[in-house]
C-alpha cells in the first residue's frame, strides 16, 4: 500500500482530488503503479516547472505574497535565460556557474539570493528521487570569495541618538514619519512592525503594545512596554 500525495488543499479543489484519485485507482487495478508513472512524469520536469513545483508547496509557508514574488522573479531574470527550460535532471554546476558568475561580485547579494532559492528547488529534486545531488554546491570554490561592504549598515552610538533625532525633527518629512521613526528607537523595533501597527495592538491603560505572532519573525507574540514618550 503507497500513500500519495494529491497536492495542496489550497491549489487542488475537493473535486479535483477525486478525480486524480479515482485515474491513479484505475491505474493501480489494471496493473500500472501511480506513484511510478508520477515519478516518470516528475522527471521529466523543467527548471521552471520544478520551481513552480516548490513555490506551490513552500508558498502556504511564506510570510507574504511578496516573498512568493520576489522568489520567482529574481530567477526569472538570471536563471530561467539559461536553464528555465532544461530538465532538472541535466542542469550541471557549468549551469549554475554560467548563472551565478557574471553578477556574483557585482551584485553579491542578490548572487547569494539565487543560489540559496536554486538550491531549494535542486534539494526538492533529490528528495524526489528526480536528481543525484545539487548542483549549487559544487561551485564554493570555483567562485572568488566576496567582500562584505563594511558601510551597508552602520549602528548609531547611543550618544548620538539625540542630535539624530534632532535632524529627524528639523527634516522635511511629514509628522508621521518624523514620529514613526522616533517611536521606532524608542521601542527598538523593525520598520514593518511599526508601519504595520494597529490600534487594536495598543493598550493605553496598561501601557502596552502587543505584536502578534502574526507579524513577528519570531512567530511568537512580543509585548513592548510603553513609557510616558512612547504614549
Amino acid at each position: 500500500r503507497t500513500e500519495l500525495g494529491l497536492g495542496s488543499s489550497d491549489l487542488v479543489s475537493l473535486v479535483e482530488a477525486r478525480d486524480k484519485a479515482i485515474e491513479n485507482r484505475k491505474l493501480a487495478r489494471s496493473g500500472g503503479d501511480p506513484l511510478s508513472e508520477k515519478r516518470k512524469k516528475e522527471a521529466m520536469l523543467s527548471f521552471l516547472e520544478a520551481t513552480d513545483k516548490v513555490i506551490s508547496i513552500h508558498a502556504p509557508t511564506w510570510r507574504n505574497q511578496k516573498h512568493t514574488k520576489q522568489f520567482k522573479n529574481t530567477l526569472q531574470t538570471y536563471a530561467f535565460p539559461i536553464i528555465g527550460h532544461k530538465k532538472v535532471s541535466d542542469v550541471t554546476s557549468s549551469d549554475i556557474l554560467r548563472i551565478l558568475e557574471p553578477i556574483w561580485l557585482t551584485k553579491s547579494e542578490t548572487a547569494r539570493r539565487i543560489r540559496q532559492r536554486m538550491s531549494t528547488i535542486f534539494k526538492w529534486t533529490v528528495a524526489s528521487e528526480l536528481k543525484k545531488d545539487d548542483p549549487t554546491l559544487a561551485i564554493e570554490q570555483a567562485l572568488p570569495k566576496q567582500t562584505k561592504n563594511k558601510d551597508q549598515r552602520k549602528a548609531l552610538p547611543y550618544d548620538q541618538v539625540k542630535d539624530c533625532l534632532n535632524a529627524i525633527s528639523n527634516s522635511k518629512a511629514g509628522p508621521r514619519i518624523k514620529l514613526a521613526i522616533e517611536f521606532l528607537i524608542l521601542t527598538a523595533s523593525r520598520s514593518g512592525e511599526v508601519r504595520e501597527a494597529v490600534w487594536s495592538e495598543i493598550d493605553l491603560d496598561n501601557r502596552e503594545w502587543l505584536i502578534p505572532a502574526t507579524r513577528m519573525k519570531s512567530k511568537t507574540d512580543h509585548r513592548v512596554p510603553l513609557v510616558s514618550r512612547m504614549v
